[in-house]
């Protein structure tokens, strides 16, 4: 009957030009660190958050949202993911 019909998260697309992530790296990372293994890593890039660009992906049967700081240089007074990080790791709850 063809393709299965597949949902993605309202607002992704297809990874934007240039804004792609190291597919192989990040499973690797899932894998040994969140002891998470699955058939099929699916990343897809949230169309907004363009100062920190902002990624869905489905790996197993978990779903993450991944935030990066973005290539080149940073403006003065640009979002710092790095604070973002230590601000959400001390509100964790594994």
């Amino acid at each position: 009957m063809g393709k299965p019909i597949i949902s993605w998260p309202k607002g992704t697309t297809p990874i934007r030009k240039g804004m792609g992530l190291d597919k192989e790296k990040l499973q690797t990372f899932f894998e040994e660190n969140l002891k998470i293994n699955g058939n099929e890593m699916v990343i897809r890039q949230f169309d907004h958050g363009q100062s920190n660009p902002t990624y869905y992906i489905r790996f197993g049967d978990q779903e993450f949202v991944l935030r990066k700081k973005p290539s080149g240089k940073l403006l003065r007074g640009a979002h710092m993911v790095e604070r973002e990080y230590q601000v959400l790791f001390q509100y964790r709850t594994f």
